[in-house]
């Protein structure tokens, strides 16, 4: 199974949600799974968000060597599953791609305590305080738990 996440610019919420996917995975003992993040907006090959690396390597994920990587047309055919961090973006990709709109998803929704009555967006942290990059991390965390338990 290949999952890939996707947000504006593959700097810290997509890249949060693949690099925790990837660390839990791992500890379960299972390697079928690819687990990978691109973004929507070209970031040329930034790096990651300092603040999403360092919340990442404080909880114990590993952080290294990542490069924003828009997101291309291969990349979302060969997804089994396409996992976005908000409705717009699950919208611009289903314009973009309407033959693949039943891979495309959001994360915050497998999150054992969502309430459907809820937004189902997570917000973007990028250059907010650390505050809510605690936030989006916990939210990312949590969303995670329960997509292991579909996959």
């Amino acid at each position: 199974m290949k999952i890939l996440f996707v947000c504006h610019a593959n700097i810290a919420r997509s890249f949060i949600a693949e690099r925790i996917l990837k660390g839990k995975l791992k500890a379960r003992g299972r390697g079928d799974v690819v687990v990978t993040s691109a973004g929507l907006y070209d970031m040329k090959n930034s790096e990651a968000d300092p603040l999403a690396v360092g919340l990442l390597l404080k909880t114990g994920f590993d952080a290294s060597a990542h490069r924003s990587r828009i997101l291309t047309e291969d990349m979302i055919n060969e997804a089994d599953r396409v996992i976005v961090m908000e409705e717009a973006q699950r919208q611009k990709l289903v314009e973009r791609f309407p033959e693949q709109e039943d891979k495309v998803c959001l994360l915050k929704p497998f999150s054992p305590s969502f309430n459907p009555k809820s937004a189902p967006d997570i917000r973007d942290c990028h250059n907010r305080s650390a505050y809510h990059y605690r936030l989006c991390f916990a939210e990312i965390h949590e969303a995670i738990e329960g997509l292991i338990e579909c996959i």
